[in-house]
């Protein structure tokens, strides 16, 4: 796990420490309202709040007839509300690429689970995001004049609760894995939200096709934030303008980094973007299915690099002859520590056995590795396939 992911992480996880064991009050900070602790109507019916599990003093999303996911940070209470019925988790599945998403498998089937968002223009999208953190807190005044800047995060913590915002950018979180984020702008609806401790797990959706679709799981925020640049005056704070303020930007030992204005310099929330771990998610879930029709099962797309949601047969193994012997050359995800890549032949096509190939690394681009795998022919025919598995 990355320097800045242990960060990330810690945030929003002592937060929710310092916070359980409160009354239920309200979740996710609104810009011009104090609530949203029912489902949203009009325009933003049906964006999410009907995918939304309770996990212990968290949220968790069914993503999958078995399978849910949230935040890994957060832990295991090892049951899923969803609609008033328990669901008990039989297997744990982490991400090999070490992002903050989990995904658990459940003993009984969900009626409905929510569709995932795949496409890659997140970037300027608008998004309902729900969670179950603290309220908001008191005012943050700043000057001779006493303007307001943004609002403390508030005691409390546990009812569900909504808001929107648009996504700003996007970061990287280590290899393989992204983040959405989205700031906390003044002005543009009483509904723009950002999150505190206690959120963690929530789902991030976005609009496609007229559907609402899960494009991230709720991971962190900036913060902490200092007058004076000293650890021992920190605080968590939802802020549309920290200009003025230090932001700490290193964790032990704790570094603060002046914000210097003219403002506004809205602080954002963090959630672990849907669209990099699809791969990933599908190879579990679905692992035999084919969600872009391309002739490639989902894991295969996975361990190859590929992408589930998009028909690619360019880049699927490519069989060669070099003298007497074949050759197939075929795409490795280093990241994919969870799985296995054998080399197979046969001689009719019915009886395949492990080739004994000699493997060579062509070329090495990021997290994926092209490998050529070498087999002598001898005795006839010779067919080579690639067979991508779990251990």
């Amino acid at each position: 796990m990355s320097a800045s992911k242990q960060l990330l992480a810690r945030i929003l996880w002592l937060v929710a420490l310092l916070c359980s064991g409160a009354p239920a009050t309200r979740g996710v900070i609104l810009f011009g309202t104090e609530g949203n602790t029912t489902p949203p109507t009009e325009e933003l019916a049906d964006s999410g709040w009907q995918y939304q599990g309770v996990w212990g003093d968290f949220l968790g999303t069914p993503i999958a007839p078995r399978f849910f996911l949230t935040a890994a940070h957060i832990g295991n209470p090892g049951v899923l509300v969803y609609n008033g019925i328990s669901y008990t988790v039989i297997r744990t599945i982490f991400d090999p690429a070490e992002s903050d998403l989990r995904l658990y498998e459940v003993s009984t089937a969900f009626p409905t689970f929510a569709p995932l968002y795949t496409s890659h223009d997140e970037v300027g999208k608008p998004l309902v995001v729900f969670g179950r953190g603290t309220q908001r807190g008191e005012p943050i005044l700043f000057g001779a004049e006493n303007e307001l800047r943004g609002w403390y995060h508030g005691g409390g913590a546990g009812t569900r609760r909504w808001g929107t915002n648009t996504v700003t950018g996007v970061v990287a979180d280590g290899p393989d894995d992204e983040l959405l984020y989205a700031s906390f702008d003044a002005g543009v609806s009483p509904n723009e939200a950002h999150l505190s401790g206690g959120d963690s797990g929530g789902g991030t959706f976005i609009q496609e096709g007229g559907v609402w679709k899960l494009a991230g799981i709720n991971y962190a925020i900036d913060g902490p934030f200092s007058p004076d640049g000293s650890d021992a005056k920190k605080f968590d704070a939802a802020f549309f303008d920290a200009s003025d303020f230090y932001l700490r930007t290193q964790e032990h030992p704790p570094v603060y980094t002046f914000l210097p204005g003219p403002g506004p310099v809205p602080s954002a929330f963090y959630t672990t973007r849907i669209s990099s771990r699809t791969g990933w998610l599908y190879s579990v879930t679905d692992p035999l299915g084919d969600l872009d029709a391309d002739g490639t099962p989902n894991l295969g797309e996975y361990g190859q690099h590929l992408d589930p949601a998009a028909a690619d047969v360019s880049q699927v193994p490519q069989l060669g002859r070099e003298g007497d012997a074949l050759t197939l050359t075929y795409r490795k995800r280093t990241t994919a520590t969870d799985l296995r890549y054998l080399v197979e032949s046969s001689q009719d096509l019915a009886s395949w056995s492990p080739a004994g190939a000699q493997e060579q690394i062509v070329s090495t681009e990021g997290t994926v590795q092209t490998i050529k795998a070498t087999v002598p022919i001898s005795g006839g025919r010779l067919f080579l396939r690639l067979r991508i598995a779990r251990p």
